[in-house]
């Protein structure tokens, strides 16, 4: 009873401190639990839709495979069940044919439906000719219900289809057109699904494009991929890939391994920022209360009742972050889970509160404490009762301060300055404890302002240096690029070009990387690839330059030769042996680059392209899309102000979520400044108080305190440079995608604005050091050791 009437005693004279304490493990527990909460609901309802959607084991892609002999695949020895499916883009007819808007596309789907099943939520299966269902992104983006009719353009013909239901597949949980896309865009690009018996009047009735498999138990895909390459081969392979390279799966599966990284990583570091805290807090508390400490054992207390006293004491906190944290991650997970909603199309499975997050974050505060406890309390079982109740040994200092030593500092200081300046050299520990906090604190504000501060440059720059045209039309098949450039210049453009995008795998020895090579024009000025420098890479004929991540990816470095090979060249199966020459750091999208006719000759469609690309005037820019949206040759036409329009939208919500990291690291900065600041004033209150009895003022006293915070301080900013550079390498590191890369650049900027919230901290601090000096009661202060 006697202890336990100590430790909230103890809590109640250390409030300030203890509750800053507390803040920090709470904000840790909190991301800890709320991105458990949401990995947990992304992982259930990712698996729960594969498992009702029956999600394929191999996919593959074929020019065109005769549906007659579908049983031969079949037939194969580890193949449980095929299906043959027609896949083809269409666009949709935009009923504004005078808004210069990008064109909205439906990928359709007509398969029997017995893998990568296509789940109604909404109407009916197609049933009967032109009837199809949509993904409810599309339909929602862009006002669509059932009963609605929508028209559609392929191959130069405009077809009217009837709306009979909305649903999903698991296999476009990602909605991109191809991997050149790096984010979604519901409003124009959705999917549709019909029954492959209803879509002969569409597409043809005599192939398939796309074959999808699942396996037998027990077997792998290196088991069956050559027998099935084998029968496919003679009609045109493309790819075959296993599911774990289905792009969407791809990059559902990318973003849980980011988000199970930061929810492991975070909180670890934010509870050794806490623990640091805590453990110098304890250990400072045990040594102003070493009178007490020896009455306690004086009158029986053993070491071990005096320890698990003081672990219980931190374990408070502890528990009390715990709850704070796992309440608060349990409401924000909802929020964050709203985001997701915008990126994936599947139906989210309602994560109830999960209980075991819960639990777990009051096993790790637990821990926590225990462990902070007893390495910050052990100091109390070192001591005998006749030692603990004598005050400690002053300490001998034998050598000066080097400050102390040089003259024209000391004379330059008042009075004050120079004690505090002596303090300094003489109490070295506790003036780290100080430098710390303050560097961790400038790290943890200018790490999330300067990833917000590149994500809107990261789109800007892409299109002010690199992707300037106005226009790209995406053609169906690889042309004359003479021809088709000449026919473009009958618009009355300012400027043409023509360009290959195509999807290729970059090989090295056993690794490969799926990504996009770009073929631009020699000195083109509407395509031009930049180095660091923001200058013009020279592509060079038989020259090759790749982004970082394909170059990590494949283990391969400037001057290695590499493989590539394409689905879209003449002959898919053939890989090309080419040395990079070049590696560029790239903010969005993975990609290597060549000269466009370099690039012509190795799909085997020399002096060709599949693309041009196009700068003019709005009008013209409209009359373009009026006249080529419904040509047979076109496959789409993409607006460069609409896609950077969507982009900026998608990066707003990211950027509101770095603000809120933001957010978080501005308290966690005030928390341990203010605790550092408060735990320090309280273990001095003796020392203090001997001053104001010898003579000095309170505002002298202040003063002292004052200018060794701010010593420190300063101190302490300057070395939160390297540690926000520290940060950055770490945070940026795991937030590496192929869909973005940022560069862990240090930015002065955010640096100088993370300075300015240190010195409010600091300042607000030194407001509530200053009210403690004024409270402090000598005769209570100077009569015992207490």
């Amino acid at each position: 009873m006697i202890l336990l009437k100590k430790i909230f005693r103890d809590l109640r004279t250390n409030r300030a401190a203890n509750i800053a304490a507390t803040v920090l493990i709470s904000i840790a527990l909190m991301i800890f639990t709320f991105m458990s909460n949401v990995n947990e609901s992304l992982n259930l309802s990712k698996d729960t839709f594969y498992k009702d959607s029956s999600f394929a084991d191999i996919f593959s892609d074929v020019r065109a495979f005769p549906r007659e002999k579908i049983r031969a695949l079949a037939s194969v020895e580890g193949i449980r069940t095929v299906e043959g499916r027609v896949v083809e883009d269409f666009i949709v007819k935009d009923p504004e044919t005078r808004k210069l808007a990008e064109s909205r596309y439906l990928r359709l789907f007509a398969g029997s439906d017995s893998l990568c099943r296509f789940i109604i939520e909404e109407g009916r299966r197609p049933q009967r000719n032109g009837e199809i269902a949509i993904d409810p992104m599309f339909a929602r983006a862009n006002g669509y219900s059932v009963g609605d009719d929508i028209e559609i353009i392929y191959n130069g013909k405009i077809s009217v289809l009837s709306i009979t239901g909305i649903g999903r597949s698991a296999e476009n949980i990602f909605t991109t057109r191809d991997v050149s896309e790096i984010l979604p865009d519901n409003s124009k690009f959705g999917i549709a699904y019909t029954e492959i018996g209803l879509a002969g009047s569409l597409v043809g009735d005599e192939s398939f494009n796309s074959i999808i498999f699942e396996l037998e138990e027990g077997y792998l895909f290196s088991d069956v991929k050559d027998d099935i390459s084998a029968i496919l081969r003679p009609y045109g392979l493309m790819s075959i890939y296993e599911a774990t390279d289905q792009q969407s799966n791809s990059v559902m599966v990318q973003e849980l391994e980011g988000i199970a990284a930061v929810s492991t990583s975070m909180p670890v570091m934010f509870l050794l920022i806490a623990g640091a805290i805590v453990y110098i807090m304890l250990k400072r508390l045990v040594e102003l209360q070493r009178g007490q400490i020896g009455l306690l054992k004086a009158f029986g207390f053993s070491d071990m009742q005096i320890l698990t006293h003081y672990i219980a004491y931190v374990s408070v906190m502890g528990v009390s972050g715990a709850l704070l944290g796992s309440l608060s991650g349990t409401l924000l997970s909802g929020v964050l889970m709203v985001t997701y909603e915008q990126f994936f199309n599947m139906p989210f499975v309602s994560a109830n509160v999960d209980i075991k997050y819960i639990v777990l974050s009051f096993l790790i505060a637990l821990v926590f404490s225990i462990i902070t406890g007893y390495l910050g309390g052990r100091g109390s079982v070192e001591l005998s009762p006749a030692e603990a109740m004598r005050p400690r040994s002053p300490q001998k200092f034998t050598k000066k301060p080097v400050a102390e030593k040089i003259g024209f500092i000391m004379n330059s200081l008042e009075m004050t300055g120079r004690i505090g300046l002596r303090n300094l050299g003489r109490n070295r520990s506790r003036g780290i404890f100080i430098m710390l906090g303050v560097s961790f604190t400038v790290g943890i504000c200018a790490v999330p302002w300067t990833m917000m501060g590149q994500m809107m440059p990261m789109i800007y720059e892409r299109y002010d240096y690199v992707e300037k045209y106005d226009i790209k039309i995406q053609l169906k098949s690889f042309r004359e690029i003479d021809s088709a450039i000449s026919e473009i210049y009958m618009n009355d453009v300012k400027k043409a070009e023509a360009l290959i995008e195509i999807p290729v795998t970059f090989r090295k020895d056993n690794l490969s990387m799926d990504s996009v090579m770009v073929g631009v024009e020699p000195k083109g000025e509407l395509y031009t690839p930049v180095d660091s420098t923001k200058r013009p890479v020279d592509l060079r004929p038989g020259q090759l330059s790749v982004t970082p991540n394909i170059a990590e990816s494949i283990n391969a470095s400037k001057g290695d030769y590499i493989y590539i090979s394409s689905p879209l060249a003449r002959y898919p199966e053939e890989e090309t042996r080419i040395m990079i020459s070049d590696i560029q750091e790239q903010l969005m999208g993975s990609n290597g680059y060549m000269s466009l006719y370099d690039l012509a000759e190795i799909t085997g469609y020399p002096g060709r392209a599949n693309k041009i690309i196009i700068s003019a005037d709005e009008q013209v820019q409209l009359s373009i899309k009026e006249k080529y949206t419904e040509s047979p040759y076109v496959g789409g036409i993409t607006i460069s102000d609409s896609f950077i329009a969507m982009l900026e939208d998608m990066m707003g919500l990211v950027t509101a979520e770095i603000l809120y990291l933001g957010v978080i690291a501005v308290v966690t900065g005030f928390a341990i400044i203010y605790n550092s600041m408060i735990t320090v004033i309280s273990e001095r209150e003796r020392e203090m108080t001997s001053m104001m009895v010898l003579g000095m003022s309170e505002k002298e006293v202040f003063d002292i305190v004052s200018f060794e915070q701010w010593v420190l301080s300063i101190a302490g900013m300057l070395l939160g440079a390297p540690v926000t550079k520290l940060l950055l390498v770490l945070m940026m590191s795991s937030l590496d995608t192929d869909m973005y890369y940022l560069p862990a650049d240090f930015d002065i900027r955010f640096y100088l604005m993370a300075i300015m919230v240190t010195v409010i901290a600091v300042t607000v601090g030194q407001m509530a050091a200053f009210r403690k000096i004024t409270k402090l009661n000598l005769a209570d202060a100077l009569k015992s050791n207490e």
